[in-house]
């Protein structure tokens, strides 16, 4: 329901923003607003589904026909026809060994000719649908040079499986950057995201073992990639095809710009940590 009302709320403030050159009014534009909340009913045909992540790491077909879940619980991706709305068949995945996907799955990506592209902790690969590993393409097993962390944070594949998108970094420390593997070649170009740099500034260190960072991500849209965060509506839009980065900001009438919280970085308690997250949520979010 949340995430619903943010993403009314950012529509709302695009129609807002497009209006040009006229007068700020007191007209009250949700005068007339009105809610609806429909249910959607699948049939799982006697399969068990896990939501317990909610809605993440699933992933749509390019023809908007099936959505994917993962299934922690069963490393299993499961797939279900969104014009039926019905299961239609489930495939099982190894955990560990040469096919192993590890119990730490990020996100699942149908591809074509039946194959996945699955992301886990330190692994990335494609695999086709009996779980056989088809290609590696973590970037330890990679021959780039590069003394970035994390290569592989979030990653995007191109359709043409040419080159791969990342946000290389280290956790907690520094920046992040864009970056374009290209794989036939085994070379690395890195695009600063300077714009972005103060939203890895808000973080909450507990050294008792809890810790939070907000996040920078990327989405594939309309075969170019956004770079964006949930603390703020401002993102970067990266052209593959000229290899053009473009940074956009608006100026909202409903909301501000960013969620620039100062958050304390380091406390000494657990009910210090939870008191920061709380202030920390209680603010503006723009993920949809």
């Amino acid at each position: 329901m949340r995430s619903y009302l943010l993403t009314l709320l950012l529509a709302l403030v695009f129609f807002a923003c497009s209006e040009k050159e006229k007068e700020i009014t007191t007209t009250n534009i949700l005068e007339n607003l009105s809610l609806s909340i429909d249910t959607l009913l699948i049939d799982s045909k006697g399969e068990l589904f896990s939501l317990r992540r909610g809605y993440s790491g699933q992933s749509i077909s390019d023809d908007r026909k099936f959505v994917f879940l993962y299934n922690p619980e069963l490393s299993q991706v499961q797939q279900i026809s969104l014009q039926t709305l019905s299961w239609v068949r489930s495939y099982d995945f190894e955990v560990e060994g040469p096919n192993g996907i590890s119990d730490v799955v990020f996100s699942v990506k149908p591809l074509e000719n039946e194959q996945f592209l699955i992301t886990a902790y330190r692994k990335l690969g494609i695999f086709d649908t009996s779980g056989t590993k088809i290609k590696d393409l973590s970037t330890q097993s990679l021959p780039i040079a590069s003394d970035l962390d994390e290569l592989d944070n979030e990653v995007i594949l191109s359709k043409d499986q040419k080159n791969l998108f990342s946000l290389p970094g280290t956790r907690f420390v520094g920046t992040r950057s864009l970056a374009k593997i290209n794989l036939e070649e085994s070379k690395i170009v890195t695009y600063p995201l300077s714009e972005l740099d103060w939203v890895l500034d808000l973080k909450v260190v507990y050294m008792g073992g809890y810790s939070y960072q907000e996040y920078i991500y990327l989405k594939d849209l309309n075969d170019q990639i956004m770079i964006s965060s949930p603390s703020t509506s401002s993102f970067y839009i990266f052209d593959p095809q000229s290899d053009s980065l473009t940074y956009h900001s608006f100026v909202h009438r409903l909301s501000p710009v960013n969620n620039d919280q100062q958050l304390q970085t380091k406390v000494e308690s657990m009910e210090a940590y939870e008191e920061e997250m709380k202030k920390f949520r209680l603010y503006m979010n723009f993920s949809g």
